[in-house]
């Protein structure tokens, strides 16, 4: 079944699971934990949203987030291309670092929030790493108990949540996080309506509207920038690129471009084959091409995935 794309938009919540290419160790010593930390609280300064919890396991990773006007996407394509990067420069790898695209379940607010920063919290717990959730470095429970000084999390807003003076709430969340040691899996928190959502059927139902309205979230970046962008990575000329000629490397050029275009602007086949003198029929077949190239060539979708960033980054997202 083809996968469905993201639901975003501002004041989402969203549940996030990242996990190790082929289940392997996305952290191999306590460097890579804190590495991870001060990237993940380094973009939540730059692109400011909530982090409600997390937790970083040794071969996967749980975020709990809630965007405010920059996209979920832009967030963790972020910091997880900042962090691999890092990663495989310390260990000398090379490659994927993380299983594919990661998960990311838009939840209701209302009725998981605080069952999701309680599940988060015990994952520890539950794979027999501590008995006691406070005695995990690397979540974001201690800091919310007032153990770790640097929090990497939104302290205030979580304890906000049990109540109004710090220490009371304090104890009011440490109570409601042990109350459930020793429930295990809870399976009801990946129960999804659509794939990819989290909620009671009215949510549901509200959502699916948002998307109809909502088609994606892109960003106005001149197509002469991402033709010249394309050119200079590729050194293709930027007047082959723009030829009505046949040429391989112009067509293939075309391809990349067209594919940025959609991702980045919305731009369709037809706007994107009328610039190029071409018929939307032809430019459409040049862009299958080229992701049926990217499904089979990794380094091919590195380097596009390094051209949206470039081309994106510090722009801002414009909700179609």
């Amino acid at each position: 079944m083809a996968r469905k794309p993201r639901i975003e938009f501002p004041g989402a919540l969203y549940h996030v699971i990242a996990r190790g290419n082929q289940r392997r160790r996305i952290f191999l010593e306590t460097k890579d934990f804190e590495d991870y930390l001060v990237r993940l609280w380094s973009y939540h300064e730059k692109y400011p949203f909530i982090l409600y919890a997390y937790c970083l396991m040794p071969n996967h990773l749980h975020l709990l987030i809630e965007t405010g006007s920059v996209p979920l996407s832009k967030i963790m394509q972020a910091i997880q291309f900042s962090y691999t990067q890092s990663f495989n420069r310390r260990h000398r790898k090379v490659g994927h670092l993380f299983q594919g695209r990661y998960k990311a379940i838009l939840c209701q607010k209302d009725e998981y929030l605080l069952e999701l920063i309680r599940y988060i919290h015990l994952n520890p717990v539950r794979a027999k790493i501590v008995s006691n959730p406070k005695d995990y470095c690397f979540s974001s429970h201690r800091a919310l108990l007032g153990i770790d000084k640097r929090p990497y999390c939104d302290v205030n807003v979580v304890l906000g949540l049990f109540g109004k003076k710090r220490k009371i709430a304090m104890k009011q969340y440490e109570s409601f996080i042990l109350d459930a040691i020793g429930l295990g899996h809870k399976k009801e928190l990946y129960h999804l309506k659509d794939q990819r959502i989290l909620g009671e059927e009215e949510f549901v139902s509200d959502v699916l509207s948002r998307e109809d309205t909502h088609e994606g979230i892109f960003y106005d970046v001149p197509l002469l920038d991402i033709i010249k962008a394309v050119s200079k990575e590729w050194d293709i000329p930027v007047l082959v690129i723009r030829s009505s000629r046949r040429n391989r490397r112009g067509s293939f050029a075309r391809g990349i471009v067209a594919h940025l275009a959609k991702m980045i602007t919305g731009m369709s086949m037809k706007d994107v084959g009328h610039y190029f003198s071409k018929g939307e029929a032809a430019m459409a077949h040049r862009y299958r091409l080229l992701e049926e190239n990217i499904e089979k060539d990794k380094q091919l979708k590195t380097r596009i995935d390094c051209l949206y960033k470039n081309l994106t980054d510090g722009k801002p997202p414009r909700f179609k």
